[in-house]
């Protein structure tokens, strides 16, 4: 018994070690902000703890005569195994996601994680008794030095500071209210042309607004999309564009801007890739995320966890209740009891991010449109493959007969339910006297895929259906009328800076829509600029009604040239037919992908203003104005 309970405590205390590398890696990786790094610790360690039991308590009941009387085999055994697995993991999943398993690099890894556990395996299982004792002392060491360091490496909460008196110099500052509704699609509201009533509160608010026909996200996907819009920089730029990626803490926030004058400042965010984990708390009085993110997220433990439980059909209803706590409506409770207690004397910036209508789609049920399929059971049909090519390199498996057709009619139904509550907080605000002297913003961060180019829900293109998102801007000496001209979300930060009246930072690439807004659209198309820094890089550039788009995938160029006005759904690649047109919009991205690299460091040295070699270019296309030309005589 003594010999059993001995092979417990080293598979423990092994699992442990690799439990808390595991998260040392995550933080390291990361370098973000978590609640309580200690404790979340302890959490993806004591996992790892108790594998490791079940390990070598199958191997002391079960394993080989010689295994079972051997307690350093073992301990060998269940630590290699572990830490096998564990390093494995992180090397393939985390460092070469898009190399193929069998492709040489990746075998090479393969056989040196196993060579590594292997002789981590057969020094444990050759110690003698003292070097055994010896070793969990170490063990324990080790561990408690892992800890600590990640506890150390785990950025601490910055706060925005103490309420400052408004800026002396801004005349009646108004109210900001910004609402990104995450994963909208432009093209499934009433107000931009669809036929199925989705959208009547948004609808009202738009014909009484200005609404941009043509606005583009920075990004096809949550955090790169609001770092751009936050900071008014493209992705390559703001350097926020993977999984591991935060907002550098260096850049001047929309937030902070404000703050600085006084504002009081408040975020209410349902999506977690917008939360102080990632950079985002940076000069909000208070900040609200739906659920806070862990370590244990990052970590090779809850990889493999997801990928057991989907195998083994253990997570039939998963993400249909990961979401509670973060629809609409309980995001507007939130938002209402910061409203009761704000200063009605000082200006707010409010910023909501509503999750609705994000996948897994979920709407309320008297939302449904009479479909009989239940939300989690569609979810568990749905086959979502591992790191696909990008079309039209590579596509999706096809889906069951009437699954996108299902999916997109819940999709509907979530637009439906966060207009519906979107309208009711601005009936409590209105009503409450909240929304005088108030410009409104009702965005997106991005769009959503329902099989427009082979593939579904979001981040793995750069076409319209993924980077168009609504713009409705509400206000004070906003004209009411639609504007046709292409703009960013980059170009938010300097807008909200004009009606303010105070100084937007000078390293930026957005340019103010304030004339736009009073007067109407000036007639000149501007360039428009997106991209997808993770996996295959992605670049597209759009112009009036012509749009390229590069993607590098394997070491190769692939590039795609639409006519927008003539095939806005994106299905007829150009660039052969009009070379001549294609090769002047090469060169345009080619510019493009210079000015979003510039701003890295947050100089302003490198801002590129339409002059030069970019001029040139919008010249041979045909998109100068005369007093452009004027200015080159």
């Amino acid at each position: 018994m003594s010999r059993f309970l001995a092979s417990l405590w080293f598979g423990l205390l092994g699992g442990w070690l690799v439990g808390v590398l595991d998260s040392l890696l995550a933080v390291l990786k990361l370098n973000a902000l978590v609640e309580d790094p200690l404790l979340e610790v302890v959490e993806v360690a004591g996992t790892y703890g108790v594998a490791g039991v079940i390990l070598a308590a199958i191997l002391a009941l079960f394993g080989p005569f010689g295994i079972r009387r051997c307690l350093p085999s073992i301990a060998g055994i269940t630590f290699g195994l572990l830490l096998f697995v564990m390093v494995g993991d992180w090397i393939h999943e985390v460092y070469l996601s898009d190399t193929g398993f069998f492709s040489p690099i990746s075998l090479g890894a393969t056989a040196a994680v196993v060579a590594g556990a292997a002789c981590c395996a057969l020094g444990l299982g050759l110690a003698t008794r003292k070097a055994r004792w010896l070793g969990t002392v170490v063990l324990l060491a080790l561990s408690v030095v892992g800890q600590g360091w990640v506890y150390l490496e785990t950025p601490k909460p910055q706060a925005a500071g103490a309420g400052r008196p408004v800026n002396p110099d801004l005349e009646n500052p108004p109210n900001v209210l910004v609402v990104v509704i995450d994963t909208l699609r432009a093209d499934r509201l009433g107000c931009y042309g669809y036929p199925i009533s989705t959208s009547p509160n948004i609808d009202r608010l738009a014909a009484e607004s200005m609404r941009f026909e043509a606005a583009y996200a920075q990004a096809p996907w949550t955090r790169a999309s609001c770092a751009s819009l936050f900071t008014g920089l493209y992705p390559d730029s703001h350097m926020t564009n993977t999984i591991w990626q935060k907002l550098p803490s260096h850049f001047e926030t929309l937030p902070e801007m404000l703050h600085a004058d006084g504002y009081q400042t408040a975020c209410f965010s349902a999506n977690q890739n917008v939360s102080p984990l990632f950079g985002f708390e940076q000069g909000f009085d208070h900040f609200w995320v739906a659920t806070e993110t862990r370590i244990r997220r990052f970590t090779s433990v809850k990889r493999i966890e997801l990928l057991l439980r989907k195998q083994l059909g253990f997570d039939r209803a998963g993400p249909i209740e990961a979401l509670h706590g973060s629809d609409a409506s309980f995001v507007n409770q939130r938002v209402e009891t910061w409203l009761d207690g704000i200063e009605r004397e000082r200006p707010y910036f409010l910023y909501i991010q509503y999750i609705d209508p994000h996948y897994p789609y979920s709407p309320p049920v008297d939302l449904l449109q009479d479909s009989p399929e239940d939300p989690a059971e569609l979810v568990q049909r749905f086959k979502v493959p591992h790191n696909p090519p990008p079309y039209p390199i590579g596509q999706w498996p096809d889906q069951e007969e009437g699954l996108v057709d299902s999916f997109s009619r819940l999709y509907d139904s979530e637009i439906a339910f966060v207009d519906r509550e979107f309208g009711r907080l601005l009936t409590k605000m209105e009503s409450q006297g909240l929304l005088e002297n108030t410009y409104i913003v009702v965005t997106s961060d991005h769009g959503e895929e329902f099989q427009d180019h082979t593939q579904m829900l979001h981040g793995q293109s750069l076409f319209d259906e993924l980077v168009r998102v609504p713009l409705i801007i509400h206000g004070p000496e906003v004209a009411t009328g639609v504007s046709q001209g292409a703009v960013e979300l980059v170009d938010l930060l300097p807008t909200v800076a004009a009606w303010v009246g105070t100084q937007a930072p000078e390293a930026i690439h957005g340019t103010s829509l304030q004339t736009v807004l009073e007067k109407g659209d000036s007639g000149n198309p501007e360039p428009v600029f997106t991209q997808r820094l993770k996996g295959d890089p992605m670049h597209a550039v759009r112009i009036g009604d012509e749009k390229i788009v590069l993607i590098e995938h394997e070491d190769q160029e692939h590039w795609l040239f639409y006519n927008l006005g003539s095939d806005p759904g994106e299905q007829n690649n150009l660039a052969k037919q009009f070379p001549e047109r294609f090769s002047a919009l090469q060169s345009l991205l080619t510019q493009s992908r210079e000015l979003a690299a510039s701003l890295r460091g947050g100089a302003a040295s490198e801002r590129v203003n339409i002059s030069g070699a970019r001029k040139g270019i919008l010249n041979d296309l045909g998109y100068a104005t005369e007093e452009d030309e004027e200015e080159e005589q």
